[in-house]
């Protein structure tokens, strides 16, 4: 009697509860990846190039993009602090890249294998090839890397897509490219290259347009000969967008007044053009008689006859006493 009683009050209370209870999203079956931020599960792409929507998307190559700020977000292995760009990990771009990192997660930047300091890591801009390493209490770990390169550029000469990227589109020379690899592009040849291509998890399109220039500085060095000078050396050909690194004797030194270099000593001359390509050589200046030498060797000679001659007239004198 008191069981029936007792199920019946239950019955209203619990339907009264349900009533009241607020709706919530929460699905305690999902078992998939989530957001670390907001706690939404990461959209998967379907695999054929579409997304299934939703503010984060996971990416092919374990990160994640965010569709309200569109920036890339990678986490180091054991950690659960990320960083974030606005470049996906190894691409390449023309535009200035951001870096952001967590609160609490200690990054350095490397710029061509060496480290950078003092560098504002929301705007990088300076061409070339940078890693992001999380630097753990035990371990350090590469969190993403990118390339920036100049719009006329001859650095690289083949774009692999970042994973999960596929090419849309080639147009070399204003011509599309019907046998093109989804994965890769070729940049050997010479000319203007647009390149447009998608990430296949969040459906974005991308582009790259680039000048590539592979073809070396042309200079000459007037007075060398198989790497061995004996006068002066004139650095010929050199173009206002060229920049020339020049050491004397292992010591980096600036270019002499005119190119002419004079001073006897090794030296190593390296010239890069505005596209990245560079031309190196090494020659030797040995010893020679320039203008000033000669004048020098005569007056030293002149010294010399000088003090013959007065020892001979003093020998002179003195017999005469």
């Amino acid at each position: 009697m008191h069981s029936v009683i007792a199920s019946m009050l239950l019955v209203p209370i619990l339907a009264v509860a349900s009533l009241g209870a607020p709706e919530t999203q929460m699905n305690m079956d999902y078992s998939g990846r989530v957001d670390m931020y907001s706690g939404e599960p990461l959209q998967e792409g379907s695999g054929d190039g579409s997304t299934l929507g939703g503010t984060v998307v996971a990416l092919q190559d374990g990160g994640s993009y965010n569709r309200e700020d569109h920036t890339f977000a990678y986490t180091p292995n054991g950690s659960s602090l990320s960083v974030r760009s606005n470049v996906a990990n190894n691409m390449v771009t023309t535009d200035p890249v951001s870096i952001v990192a967590d609160e609490g997660l200690e990054i350095e930047l490397y710029k061509n294998s060496k480290p950078q300091t003092d560098l504002d890591l929301t705007s990088i801009s300076t061409p070339g090839q940078y890693t992001v390493v999380a630097n753990g209490a035990e371990t350090s770990d590469q969190v993403m890397a990118f390339t920036i390169v100049t719009r006329n550029t001859g650095v690289i000469d083949r774009y692999v897509l970042p994973s999960g990227f596929v090419v849309s589109e080639v147009i070399f020379g204003g011509s599309i490219l019907t046998d093109i690899s989804v994965s890769e592009v070729d940049l050997t040849n010479e000319g203007e290259y647009d390149i447009k291509y998608r990430c296949k998890a969040t459906g974005v399109d991308y582009q790259l347009k680039l000048d590539i220039d592979h073809t070396a500085p042309e200079y000459n060095l007037l007075g060398v000969k198989n790497g061995i000078a004996r006068g002066p050396v004139t650095v010929d050909g050199i173009t206002g967008d060229d920049e020339v690194s020049l050491k004397y004797n292992g010591n980096e030194v600036g270019m002499p007044l005119g190119g002419i270099i004079r001073n006897v000593g090794r030296y190593s001359i390296t010239v890069t053009d505005k596209a990245g390509n560079y031309k190196s050589e090494d020659f030797t200046v040995r010893m020679y008689l320039n203008y000033q030498g000669i004048i020098f060797i005569a007056i030293i000679l002149g010294l010399i006859i000088a003090m013959i001659a007065f020892m001979v007239l003093s020998r002179k004198n003195m017999r005469i006493r």
